[in-house]
């Protein structure tokens, strides 16, 4: 996993990798099962400013990545549930 720390992913992707490595790296030793698991809501906010993800040294590897993938560009507004 050090690639992640070296290269923080830019998207709201890395709540999950915060999730995982809390899952990973708990204290005890305990295996966690399915149905004693605490529900997880990946939190709407942002993780980075836009200027912050442009001006990482990586971001154009990383666009360049993602275009190659079969991924596509959206534009959405998340809707409160409020």
């Amino acid at each position: 996993m050090p690639i992640f720390y070296k290269y923080p992913l830019l998207t709201i992707k890395h709540y999950d990798f915060i999730r995982f490595k809390v899952c990973l790296f708990a204290e005890s030793n305990e295996i966690i099962q399915a149905h004693k698991k605490i529900k997880y809501i990946r939190p709407l906010t942002p993780v980075n400013t836009l200027n912050i993800n442009l001006n990482a040294p990586y971001f154009s590897s990383w666009l360049i990545g993602f275009i190659e993938s079969e991924a596509c560009f959206s534009i959405y507004k998340p809707i409160n549930e409020n």
